[in-house]
């Protein structure tokens, strides 16, 4: 397999012709639980320090991530849910044109297959610069309604970023008059962390529960396994499929081993008492779960998905990767892992190595390059 790209081959190469100070508007659903959420705030928290920042949501509520005060949210509190669909998505489009007409920015960032057609409608004739972050499966992003109107949308924006390499190539074989760049998601890396060995004899899984994140297979393989009565399996984090899966849980005969935790705050301390992380996804556009486990030294295994686990496993180095129609070759690997301390040591040990490529740092400034290089209006 090919060595992928560091995010800084990713970068644009860029003269550094940064602004004093910018207004930098976030677009984004909503700011709660969730990738994209958390990557929002995370940038917002960062280029607040320097530049005058608002993050622009769709729907009421407050972040479920800790937000800079330095932040200014904006939020949609019309109820559209009665609405037919155009109409909520007018009336969704007046709030981003005069919310983001009112702030100025010389930037906007929208986050989003949902919002970013209608914010870039709702920019037209604003003078910002406009950066689509697509966050889905290329998949998807290339059917049904996506397919039908990205092709109207994407021309439109400065820069649409995708998060692998292979999203990339997969969306600019399609949209053949957009301007593409790579940007990873940002990871935590801990500066120290436990020694696996020391850990509790737990697989944990971070995700949605609902969609494609298949934590059924998941479930399976753990019931197969002939170690399950000494490890114990969490799964973090909520969503429809949740009652079924309590109830699968039942049904293997594995309830008193599993533990259904619902959203978190404490994810980074779970990780880092765990010793495997089981991620059995189906589809991704980037797995932050799966990075935040690598960061926190979990022996890994994966479903090999479109896109993202590939970008950051490489088979039998840092974590295992496992063909996203073989439950049976999944399950048995997971047995594996599971009986051998010294195999989950040595993916540790890599993981830590191999993810530094990702570590906040070296993220941030590929996204202040791409935002901030070139933008009008120093104040």
């Amino acid at each position: 397999m090919a060595t992928p790209l560091s995010p800084q081959d990713h970068c644009l190469k860029t003269d550094h012709r940064f602004i004093t100070v910018a207004r930098i508007c976030f677009v984004c659903i909503s700011l709660r639980a969730g990738g994209t959420e958390r990557v929002v705030t995370r940038l917002a928290n960062a280029f607040c320090q320097d530049h005058e920042v608002s993050i622009v949501i769709v729907q009421d509520g407050d972040s479920f991530y800790e937000l800079d005060e330095r932040v200014e949210l904006h939020r949609f509190s019309g109820s559209t849910s009665h609405l037919p669909k155009w109409r909520r998505a007018l009336s969704i489009m007046r709030h981003l044109s005069a919310t983001i007409r009112s702030i100025q920015p010389d930037v906007t960032l929208s986050f989003g297959e949902l919002v970013s057609p209608l914010a870039r409608v709702a920019t037209i004739g604003s003078g910002t610069r406009f950066l689509i972050f697509n966050r889905e499966s290329p998949l998807r992003s290339l059917n049904g309604r996506a397919g039908v109107i990205n092709p109207l949308t994407y021309p439109l924006a400065d820069t649409v970023v995708t998060q692998t390499e292979l999203a990339k190539n997969i969306l600019a074989r399609r949209y053949r008059f957009t301007r593409f760049q790579v940007i990873p998601n940002p990871v935590e890396i801990p500066t120290s962390i436990a020694p696996i060995e020391t850990r509790a004899r737990t697989i944990i899984s971070v995700g949605y529960l609902g969609g494609q994140k298949n934590q059924q297979a998941l479930l399976k393989a753990f019931a197969a396994s002939r170690h399950r009565d000494q490890w114990k399996l969490e799964i973090v984090g909520d969503g429809p499929d949740r009652p079924r899966l309590i109830e699968m849980s039942k049904d293997l005969s594995i309830s008193d081993r599993v533990e259904f935790l619902g959203e978190r705050k404490d994810v980074p301390e779970r990780l880092a008492d765990a010793r495997i992380f089981a991620f059995t996804s189906l589809a991704e556009g980037f797995p932050n779960a799966l990075s935040e486990a690598l960061a926190h030294g979990c022996a890994c295994i994966a479903f090999d998905c479109i896109s993202g686990p590939s970008e950051l496993i490489q088979n039998d180095c840092n974590g295992l990767l496992l063909s996203p129609d073989d439950e049976d070759g999944y399950a048995a690997a997971l047995e594996t892992l599971m009986g051998d301390e010294e195999l989950q040591q040595r993916y540790s040990a890599s993981a830590r190595v191999e993810i530094g490529r990702f570590s906040k740092s070296a993220i941030f400034q590929c996204f202040a390059e791409l935002a901030l290089d070139g933008a009008q209006g120093s104040r």
